[in-house]
């Protein structure tokens, strides 16, 4: 049988369409149309097909218009100049081709062909689609996303090929592009706007969970991410399923300068199986520039902020599932640079690499975060860093190489109970040069599969180490300059002053305290005591002997008096016999006595106080020249201490003033490594006397 319609036209019709939350306007015609004319047998009895043969030639409908009014979410849409059109519709296996174009509520536009099998149901949809408002969709959204605004201009040329009874699992490909584009967050703010997207599908299929893009290129993107104090981001209530996340921290001391806090963090999801195991998503070519990103953090005790601009991310053949390489470029505030570069795939964060290179990075932007750890704010500096850090099997190790130039922090904030405290002050100012530079490595390790790890904790305790060790070992960490500057004096305890270039040592440290004003010095005697008690007695020993066999009837000597006194030797059978007289006039037996022993029995009980005169006349020679050729100097800038005997016997290195560092409430020793040596003896019979001494330091130990 054959039905055959040589011309249809259809001009200029009007349909209305309402949909309630579960009927259509026309629900209620469909209903009588089935009541009035079909049986309920009818209705039930699947007939046997037809054997009918339709076929329609000149289809056409011109000027249609479609008002579509969708109740439950308050949306509206209008198809004007509606216009379809086919040469012949065939309901047998012949496919027909459909023309389509329409305006889309007055800005938009749709048009393309389709080419569809009635009798397989097979479609191939070639369309274009622009101008279209993308905040005609946003009452769609609000039901998945939590925003309150969705703006931007959709433009799409595209192919769709599959079959209507299985629309997911058509293909798709084509491009879509979308201009001032723009997603507000319910308070208004923005989370992320575009001047462009530009994406090429090479295929998409969503029953196959394919995603092959040839491009996705952004353009003049801009995005906010903000921490707040609970944990949560600006983005954590984007979606209405968000998986539930707790914290817990535990806190321990680590000696009494730093705490180590762990952190275990517990996610709850409804996810059963990894997300994206089965999602195939590749990008040939993914591109994006000109990025604005304000990173915002509210957890501090003063609010965090830092912008980085004209923001780009580059890769190629990127795979979801798959080891890809991802460089990010970005301008930092006041002229900074950064590069980035990570090595690694999205699901396997146990295995990775991360290369970073930041120059001309402006410290002070970090005072915030840098006072909130260590109660420091940051006046100023530059630094640089290199960094190398990769992750294998959740193994962490790196090397980080920081150079700052002017890095200087401010006065100490007590108020703030911070996690680090670190002499950052002195850990500074010994590890900048005289080119005002700091240069450190500063290597990493840790096991990101432990529940308590955390980069950032890392980080800051291989930095607060480095500052330690610092503390702990001055000298060694500073430049030449300043270990020439600071190193400590040596001192020869029977010379009451300090040579000429000892003096120029304490000029050298007078112009340091001039040239950074928070810096003090302070000098500290110290002796090996056993020696210097054994080098006093000998010397009142043969000063004794000398005064008694050929000192003048004065009493006082001469320098010519000490170089005789200097040439003797303590071992000689005079300066023996002698000792041994007085021993034996004390009731003493000097028998199996050492020259040395006889000397400290006889003059050891003096030791103590003549060493401490010394070392009191020693430190005012030293205060009257620096007040003299230092007058601009503070009073308490270069500091000399006073010695006490106890504080001497806790001494067993060489003879020497030590230099101590002080900036603000840290203080620190400034000595070199001494070198390991035999204990020094003065035990030797034959060793011959090496005392250096003057005319007035001999007297005064006389007297």
């Amino acid at each position: 049988s054959l039905v055959q319609v040589d011309f249809v036209r259809v001009q200029s019709p009007k349909v209305q369409v309402l949909q309630g939350e579960e009927r259509f306007n026309f629900d209620s015609l469909i209903d009588y149309i089935l009541a009035t004319y079909t049986s309920e047998e009818e209705q039930e009895e699947e007939s046997e097909p037809s054997a009918w043969t339709i076929s329609i030639n000149n289809v056409s409908l011109e000027g249609g218009e479609v008002l579509y009014r969708d109740e439950t979410i308050d949306q509206d849409w209008s198809l004007t100049a509606l216009n379809v059109s086919t040469p012949s519709v065939e309901l047998g296996e012949e496919p027909m081709v459909v023309a389509l174009s329409t305006a889309i509520n007055q800005e938009g536009a749709l048009d393309g062909e389709l080419n569809f099998n009635m009798g397989t149901l097979d479609f191939i949809f070639d369309g274009r689609l622009s101008n279209f408002n993308l905040a005609d969709t946003y009452n769609y959204l609000t039901s998945t996303l939590n925003i309150s605004a969705l703006e931007g201009i959709l433009s799409v040329d595209c192919s769709l090929k599959g079959n209507v009874d299985d629309v997911m699992a058509m293909n798709i490909e084509g491009n879509v592009l979308a201009k001032s584009m723009k997603i507000s967050a319910k308070d208004g703010s923005n989370l992320f706007s575009a001047e462009t997207i530009d994406l090429t599908a090479e295929r998409l299929n969503l029953d196959e969970q394919l995603f092959a893009f040839r491009t996705i290129a952004v353009d003049n993107y801009a995005t906010r991410f903000a921490l707040f104090e609970d944990g949560t981001t600006n983005f954590d209530e984007l979606f209405f399923s968000d998986p539930e996340i707790s914290v817990e921290s535990t806190a321990e001391s680590v000696g009494d300068q730093m705490y180590d806090v762990k952190e275990r963090v517990t996610v709850t999801t409804s996810e059963e199986e990894a997300p994206f195991e089965d999602v195939k998503f590749s990008v040939g070519t993914l591109r994006f520039r000109g990025g604005e990103v304000s990173y915002e953090d509210y957890t501090m005790h003063e609010p965090f902020t830092y912008a980085l601009s004209n923001l780009s991310v580059d890769s190629k053949d990127f795979e979801l599932m798959s080891k890809n390489r991802i460089v990010v470029r970005s301008r930092l505030p006041k002229q900074g640079d950064a590069m980035i570069q990570w090595e690694g795939s999205l699901t396997d964060f146990y295995n990775q690499s991360l290369l970073a290179m930041l120059s001309n990075v402006d410290m002070q932007a970090f005072s915030t975060y840098v006072e909130h750890f260590t109660a420091f704010p940051v006046e100023s500096g530059n630094m640089t860093i290199r960094s190398q850090n990769v992750v294998t099997n959740g193994a962490l190790s790196g090397v980080n190489q920081f150079g700052t130039y002017n890095f200087q922090v401010g006065d100490k904030d007590k108020s703030l109970d911070v996690e680090y405290k670190l002499p950052m002050k002195l850990g500074i100012y010994v590890l900048t040069d005289h080119n005002k530079h700091i240069d450190l490595d500063i290597p990493i390790s840790g096991d990101i599969n432990s529940p308590e790890f955390s980069l950032r904790k890392v980080i800051w305790r291989a930095v607060g180490n480095v500052l330690l060790k610092v503390a702990a070992s001055p000298f060694q960490w500073m430049n030449p300059l300043k270990q020439e500057t600071f190193q400590s004096i040596p001192i020869d305890i029977l010379a009451l002053g300090l040579d000429s270039e000892d003096y120029a040592r304490i000029d050298a440290m007078a112009e340091a305290i001039k040239a950074d004003t928070t810096l003090k010095v302070r000098l500290t005697p110290r002796v090996n005591y056993k020696r210097a008690v054994q080098k006093i007695s000998d010397l009142n020993l043969k000063i004794a002997y000398y005064n008694a066999t050929e000192g003048s009837q004065s009493g006082f000597l001469d320098m010519l008096d000490f170089a005789r006194i200097n040439d003797m030797k303590i071992s000689g059978s005079a300066v023996r016999d002698f000792a041994d007289s007085m021993l034996v006039a004390r009731g003493i037996d000097p028998h199996g006595m050492t020259s040395h022993d006889k000397a400290k029995r006889l003059y050891g009980d003096m030791a103590d106080e003549q060493l401490l005169r010394l070392f009191s006349q020693r430190n005012n020679i030293v205060s009257r020249y620096v007040a003299f050729q230092h007058k601009e100097l503070p009073a308490d800038a270069f500091a000399l201490k006073d010695v006490t005997i106890e504080s001497l016997k806790e001494y067993l290195g060489k003879d020497k003033y030590g230099v101590s560092l002080i900036i603000g409430d840290d203080e620190v020793d400034v000595d070199a490594p001494e070198k390991e040596e035999a204990e020094e003896t003065v035990e030797s019979e034959e060793a011959p006397e090496t005392e250096e001494v003057v005319a007035t330091e001999e007297q005064e130990i006389k007297e």
